[in-house]
């Protein structure tokens, strides 16, 4: 699938067992500026999210360096069953 347009895709979602997975794109301008690329993805689990984040807070400027951030939003202790593995 191509993708052009900039902002944010639900990859997956379980109902059932309450989590979800979303890409955030925006404009690829070190490769094009027609196209959109996947810049950074949340995992929803329950009431915990984590953050994998090479967007960064800029609006896609070519040939700027943006650190990889993981963050993670935890509610108490991290929901049953989630594991974060680096």
């Amino acid at each position: 699938t191509n993708v052009y347009v900039e902002g944010q895709v639900i990859l997956f979602r379980n109902k059932e067992q309450d989590y979800e997975v979303r890409a955030f794109l925006r404009r690829c301008t070190d490769y094009t500026d027609f196209a959109a690329c996947v810049c950074a993805v949340a995992v929803r689990s329950k009431d915990d999210v984590i953050v994998v984040d090479k967007c960064g807070a800029g609006r896609g400027e070519a040939k700027v360096f943006r650190p990889m951030t993981i963050t993670a939003y935890i509610n108490g202790e991290l929901t049953l069953n989630t594991n974060i593995i680096r």
